[in-house]
């Protein structure tokens, strides 16, 4: 993923040490989707702030809210990366609508939600005239895959079961008579008739909880997703597991599809193409979503440098840019985090 060289450069030579804030090290971790976007923002922000030692790592986002909160038998971070917003379980918000206090590991800990880049969920099948990719192509001339088509892929339930809790079988345009079969040729009848093969990323990964959540409406009842292949680590094991198989699906955070586009095919979803132009402006809304930085606020002091600087740099390619509205919001949370209240505000 590579940067505006040129204008990167400007913005660091007009970069002030004081900006570098205290000198120290931290930890960032979690998402895997997140995590190219902090590396490139470490490299650049030690580049001028070489007082400041940082460390990247992944595990995805259940384990970057446990590092941040400092669950008990995990490396405690400064940083908790999300491709996904807070659980119930984890933290409560507070009235300000973006700081957060851990119900899991140490509970005096409050986190401060800060959003780094907007991001869409792509279901994606290898692109080299493969089964999977020209069905995908096919499918996308009237208008790509829908919510219940995309239930009946991923799902663990029966047909029965699916349309007990409201599926829709008439999604299914051509069944082959036997429900319990996924077929490529079922969604359409130039489609080859093999199974429909699926790869997913790690149960640990904001993106397997946002596309779960957002696809599966029996999770209350057991649903769950179905799968050939569950991704030990990162969210890119589900394409590299993809090239290998024909007739396999998977799905992964826009900026995976994107650093890998010219081997995969994408398909539209309610007939929306996920792009940096469709998600940025609102219009890929079952599966986009946006993707977090969660600062200690206790250690702010440090980290926020940081963060702000990120954001003051060029896009990262293949991520999706914050609105102008949104970065706003984002400086003014920052800002938050080191206003000290005067004489009058304690009053």
């Amino acid at each position: 993923m590579k940067l505006i060289s040129a204008l990167t450069l400007l913005l660091a030579a007009n970069r002030v040490a004081a900006d570098c804030g205290p000198d120290g090290a931290f930890t960032a971790a979690g998402s895997t989707t997140v995590f190219p976007l902090a590396v490139v923002w470490e490299k650049e922000f030690e580049a001028i702030c070489p007082n400041v030692d940082i460390t990247v790592e992944g595990g995805g986002s259940s384990t970057g809210a446990k590092r941040v909160c400092g669950v008990t038998g995990v490396a405690p971070a400064a940083i908790g990366m999300m491709s996904r917003g807070w659980k119930s379980t984890e933290a409560t918000v507070a009235a300000d609508g973006f700081t957060y206090k851990c119900l899991i590991g140490d509970k005096s800990l409050s986190i401060a939600q800060i959003v780094v880049a907007n991001d869409g969920i792509t279901v994606v099948a290898y692109d080299s005239l493969t089964e999977a990719g020209i069905c995908l192509k096919k499918m996308n001339k009237d208008g790509g895959l829908t919510k219940d088509q995309l239930r009946w892929m991923f799902s663990s339930w029966s047909e029965e079961q699916l349309k007990a809790d409201g599926w829709n079988p008439a999604s299914i345009p051509f069944p082959d008579g036997n429900p319990s079969t996924r077929l490529w040729s079922e969604l359409n009848p130039k489609c080859v008739s093999h199974p429909i093969g699926v790869a997913v990323p790690n149960k640990t990964s904001g993106t397997y909880e946002f596309f779960t959540e957002a696809i599966l409406t029996g999770l209350s009842k057991g649903e769950t997703l179905r799968y050939d292949f569950m991704a030990a680590g990162g969210d890119g094991e589900v394409v590299d597991y993809l090239l290998t198989h024909e007739d396999a699906v998977g799905f992964a955070g826009y900026p995976i599809y994107a650093d890998r586009a010219d081997v995969l095919r994408v398909s539209f979803v309610n007939g929306v193409e996920p792009t940096v132009d469709n998600i940025s402006g609102g219009l890929y809304t079952l599966l986009g979503r946006q993707i977090y930085m969660n600062l200690r606020t206790s250690e702010a002091e440090l980290t926020e440098h940081y963060v702000e600087y990120g954001l003051s740099l060029p896009t990262v390619e293949g991520y999706v840019p914050l609105s102008a509205a949104q970065l706003a919001k984002m400086l003014a949370r920052l800002e938050s985090l080191h206003t000290v209240p005067s004489d009058d505000d304690k009053k």
